[in-house]
């Protein structure tokens, strides 16, 4: 037993008290600090996961790790355990913030990391060791508010590029493509659909009397994140990251705050952006968490927020749970968008804009059959039989006065055949080459004037 514990119990366990509160805080930030950019883009997306959720998962974890500071309170014991396994977390959260503020072009190579995590090791058990508790307050005091100046600065800097832009987007403009439009006309986003694999909806929309014409412009980004708002104004914004509910930062800042459509007949369905942020639309639906997610999925859910906390997410789930629970969100989500689209006023109140951003044939990394090419094609094949009754539809509703814009945010990439789902040696044999063209595919009425741009970036740009 401690010799101060013997002397003055009572003053021992306030002291430990307060020891264990700011080793909660500590951790909890810490959590915080490693998870912050999918916190941001949860509350971004607002899809898949939920952010509040992930926030006391945290805090739980934080709680728990402090079990034994709590139990030195009541035994006199000065244990180890929580200091040690905090300080890890402490290191992880400050690598976090230097390797965010200063990005590299590659990842770490295995020497790298385990040079790492021996060093973080061999730090944290010397902190916890030989520190002198006054010493161990003060660092863990100077963390806490660098980690607290860390995780508001994205948010304070999305307030100031909000109120501080001049920048009203005029968009949902399908003038650039079509200066004519009809009377009715669906603009469609499939999400990561290659030029290469369009065949199956090429032959549907040849199977009307329309004319269809075909290009490969210019992606306007890299990812959905960069392409959307490079599609709905005339510059890219590959630098941007969320950082609120409805804002991307960077040099290139967006905000669908600031967009207002083109059309007052525009009617809207998508994933991913907050696009009913945005002014002047006749509808929109966008789908979120609560939407495509059961309140009975909703705890298996928060599991998965759980396993990305270090150190034990890889004993929180199964890999079969966590694909089947993805698998679900994917399906529920197709199925959503797909009925909302076909429930729009568009249908009913005289045409105008539909626009449509559909997860199909995005990869749900979670594919039964063991191969991305295997799942990719099917997906081509369900987002072709979308396609076809959409132009049903369209035939059946407005005649020969309507167009169907079909294009996508980026190609396939690479980087699915990483994902353990997919990961075999014949993976990037079997799919398209990640590229930097996306499909075009307009079908229009016979004589009507399309232009075919270069380039998305600004193709719904006012």
């Amino acid at each position: 037993m401690d010799e101060v514990c013997k002397l003055n119990i009572y003053r021992w366990r306030k002291i430990k008290f307060k020891e264990g509160l700011l080793w909660v805080l500590a951790v909890f930030f810490s959590l915080l600090v490693t998870q912050s950019q999918d916190y941001f883009s949860a509350l971004y997306h607002n899809l898949y996961e939920s952010p509040l959720g992930a926030i006391q998962v945290g805090l739980i974890y934080a709680l728990l790790l402090t079990l034994p500071v709590v139990a030195s309170t009541l035994f006199c014991k000065d244990l180890m355990k929580t200091q040690f396994i905090g300080v890890l977390l402490l290191i992880f959260s400050v690598y976090t913030i230097i390797r965010s503020s200063y990005p590299v072009s590659r990842p770490l190579d295995s020497a790298e990391k385990i040079l790492l995590t021996v060093g973080a090791l061999l730090i944290s058990f010397a902190f916890a060791r030989w520190l002198s508790r006054s010493a161990k307050r003060k660092l863990v005091s100077i963390f806490l508010i660098v980690a607290l100046s860390w995780l508001i600065s994205t948010p304070l800097i999305g307030l100031y590029q909000k109120y501080t832009t001049n920048e009203n987007v005029i968009a949902f403009d399908i003038g650039n493509i079509l200066p004519n439009p009809p009377r009715a006309t669906v603009f469609l986003v499939l999400d990561e659909l290659s030029p290469e694999v369009e065949g199956p909806i090429v032959d549907v929309l040849k199977a009307d009397a329309h004319t269809l014409h075909q290009s490969e412009p210019l992606k306007a980004g890299e990812n959905t994140i960069n392409v959307i708002p490079g599609m709905f104004t005339h510059h890219r914004h590959d630098d941007v990251i969320p950082c609120s509910t409805n804002q991307l930062c960077g040099r290139s800042e967006f905000s669908f705050n600031f967009v207002s459509a083109a059309d007052p007949k525009t009617d809207v369905v998508g994933v991913w952006h907050p696009y009913c942020n945005a002014l002047g639309l006749r509808s929109c639906w966008r789908a979120t968490f609560n939407q495509i997610v059961r309140p009975d999925e909703q705890v298996a859910v928060l599991t998965e927020v759980a396993s990305k906390i270090p150190f034990i997410g890889r004993w929180l789930q199964t890999d079969r749970a966590k694909l089947e629970l993805v698998r679900t969100i994917y399906a529920n989500l197709r199925a959503q968008t797909e009925r909302q689209a076909m429930a729009a006023p568009f249908w009913g109140q005289g045409g105008g804009l539909l626009y449509i951003h559909h997860l199909l044939p995005h990869p749900t990394g979670a594919g039964q059959a063991g191969s991305l090419a295997s799942e990719y094609n099917h997906n081509v094949s369900v987002a072709a039989v979308f396609v076809k009754s959409l132009v049903r539809r369209l035939q059946t509703t407005f005649g020969n006065d309507f167009a169907v814009i079909i294009t996508s945010d980026h190609p396939l990439r690479s980087f699915w055949c990483n994902q353990p789902a997919y990961a075999n040696s014949h993976c990037k044999a079997d799919v398209p080459a990640e590229g930097d063209r996306v499909p075009l595919l307009v079908l229009v009425p016979d004589r009507m004037v399309v232009r075919t741009p270069a380039s998305m970036v600004g193709a719904l740009a006012d």
